[in-house]
């Protein structure tokens, strides 16, 4: 199961680090979310599950909003709730977001290595 984006196509592991994997790898939501600043991760990996409403960047409901919307992926929260994404339309916010699980492919196997699409075009 993939945590993170920091493996090659083949399955091996990346190392981490400037410019390895830190820009996250190009993958397209396949269902509605809210991008939210900050979920509170513990130091256990775990997450309050939930997004304040201070904290919502923006909110993709409909299939207009997210269909083809592509966010750089960069890893799971261990409660696996949240996915850390940089968002190529925030960057003059950071860019930086967390988004639902279950906005992205619910087989995780699909999800791309870092080496294989990049990252997504800028907007």
């Amino acid at each position: 199961m993939r945590g993170n984006n920091c493996f090659n196509a083949s399955g091996t592991w990346r190392t981490i680090g400037a410019g390895t994997c830190d820009h996250g790898t190009q993958t397209y939501l396949a269902g509605p979310t809210v991008e939210c600043a900050n979920v509170f991760v513990l130091p256990d990996g775990n997450t309050r599950s939930s997004c304040r409403s201070q904290d919502v960047i923006r909110t993709l409901d409909t299939k207009a909003e997210w269909g083809r919307y592509c966010v750089n992926w960069r890893y799971v929260t261990r409660d696996r709730q949240w996915v850390m994404v940089r968002d190529p339309r925030t960057l003059n916010r950071g860019g930086w977001a967390y988004i639902k699980l279950t906005a992205l492919d619910a087989d995780r196997g699909r999800w791309p290595a870092y080496d294989e699409r990049g990252t997504c075009p800028p907007n």
